[in-house]
């Protein structure tokens, strides 16, 4: 029984280091080779964030350097009732401008194509003004449901090792 817990122990810590790093990374190679279908690359754009700006520069490059699918994802400000502190917010938008004021002259001008540019603006002007989906609590649920039979499964394995 120890040996079998040790042994498990060494397992766990393998998959989970650099060798289980490397082992997975090659499962992936493999992987996309076979799907052969191309990566994507998802830009989560929020109006309001300067640096926003800055991670669509970079997306843009990446997108025209490498054969990845590109999609935008327009983020919109939380509803009041969620944002505990909606002035905060303002005034951490000033200070990032601040911030990509003094890195000005590092970075070059944001070169977005013009369907990039229209496909920004139209999902802006769509989501002002309505409240956020009922579909962003799929994914905690699912989580959560997850989370609850992992443990009860846990649970009731260890009540059969002792029994």
């Amino acid at each position: 029984m120890i040996i079998a817990k040790r042994l498990r122990g060494k397992a766990i810590a393998a998959w989970l280091g650099p060798t289980g790093d490397a082992a997975r990374r090659a499962v992936d190679r493999v992987k996309q080779r076979i799907a052969s279908a191309p990566r994507r690359l998802e830009l989560y754009f929020d109006i309001a964030d300067p640096w926003s700006y800055v991670a669509a520069q970079a997306a843009s490059r990446l997108v025209a350097a490498y054969p990845v699918d590109f999609a935008i994802r327009t983020v919109t400000p939380p509803a009041s009732d969620v944002d505990p502190v909606p002035a905060l917010r303002a005034k951490q938008a000033v200070r990032d401008a601040r911030q990509l004021a003094e890195l000005g002259g590092a970075l070059a001008p944001l070169d977005l194509d013009t369907t990039t540019a229209e496909q920004i603006a139209r999902r802006a002007r769509d989501s002002v003004g309505k409240p956020p989906s009922r579909r962003r609590w799929i994914l905690p649920i699912a989580a959560a449901i997850l989370t609850v039979s992992y443990a009860v499964w846990a649970i009731l394995k260890a009540f059969e090792v002792l029994q």
